[in-house]
């Protein structure tokens, strides 16, 4: 019959098990902590990291180049390296066109977007082969073209005093005169025709956009006096401001335009030269390239 130990044995015996357990779960060396995840977050990301923000320009930007500059904010992330670089991805309707990988944390378009376009973008954060999670996509607006139109051309060569100065618009009344000494239409607009006076300012304006194809005309809202080739009248809308030219200073919203009075008391039996800003803009008349 096997003795049985004493109390004090017993109580030896458990300490050395608890001892040797303590050690065989101490025996492995801890696992450093990484950057990257190999189980992927909800979003997708592995890579441990913000996602950038403080995208430029502003979502919903109306842009004056069609070759933008994308900024944002530099990532943070705890045992992320130094060389984090980014990946952009460029929508247009939903659809990626473009994914670009760039090392910093703004990219230069190298070439001419689509103009009067919206496209979306964002960005996130790579190492290796870790993503970090996607910025909120961010919108902008191309401007319009400005391509000079070639149908009826100018009948004369535009006249210096027409042409662009530093601070664009300035006062026109010289290129105004000038080319009312060349326009056959301005002898119809002081016979006073309207159709006359019409086509006279659209000299003008066509003038002053071989210099600078921001000038044009405006377009005007159904029921407003406007002009055709053919007739002025309450028209619909498919007509034009009978003496008005137009400047757009910046490529950003057609309703942004500044308006000269080139014809004083145009339709009348005495009109005359003029060069005058107009001093309210009625909503919904818009600035349009030199029509036809």
């Amino acid at each position: 019959m096997r003795p049985t130990p004493s109390p004090s044995a017993l109580v030896a015996s458990l300490l050395s098990l608890l001892v040797v357990a303590a050690c065989n779960s101490s025996s492995s060396t801890p696992t450093a902590p990484t950057a990257s995840s190999t189980t992927a977050a909800a979003d997708g990301s592995t890579l441990k990291v913000s996602a950038p923000s403080g995208l430029l320009p502003a979502s919903g930007s109306m842009l004056e180049s069609r070759r933008p500059t994308l900024q944002w904010s530099e990532v943070a992330g705890t045992y992320v390296r130094a060389n984090v670089t980014y990946e952009l991805q460029v929508l247009l309707n939903g659809a990626t066109i473009a994914e670009i990988a760039v090392a910093g944390t703004s990219y230069a378009a190298d070439s001419d977007l689509t103009p009067d376009t919206t496209y979306a973008w964002r960005v996130r954060a790579r190492q290796d082969a870790a993503v970090g999670p996607w910025s909120e996509a961010a919108t902008f607006t191309t401007p319009k073209s400005f391509a000079p139109r070639s149908l009826n051309p100018l009948p004369f060569d535009p006249p210096a005093a027409c042409g662009p100065l530093p601070n664009q618009p300035g006062d026109r009344i010289a290129c105004v005169r000038a080319v009312a000494a060349l326009s056959p239409e301005w002898g119809a607009c002081m016979r006073a025709s309207k159709v006359g006076c019409f086509k006279f300012t659209r000299h003008i304006a066509q003038a002053l956009a071989a210099g600078d194809p921001r000038w044009g005309m405006i377009s005007k809202n159904p029921g407003d006096t406007q002009c055709t080739m053919e007739t002025c009248g309450a028209l619909r809308g498919e007509g034009y401001g009978e003496d008005v030219v137009a400047y757009l200073p910046a490529h950003d919203d057609t309703n942004r335009w500044i308006g000269f009075d080139v014809v004083l008391g145009a339709g009348g039996n005495s009109p005359g030269v003029n060069w005058g800003q107009l001093s309210a803009i009625r909503p919904g008349n818009r600035w349009v390239p030199v029509p036809f």
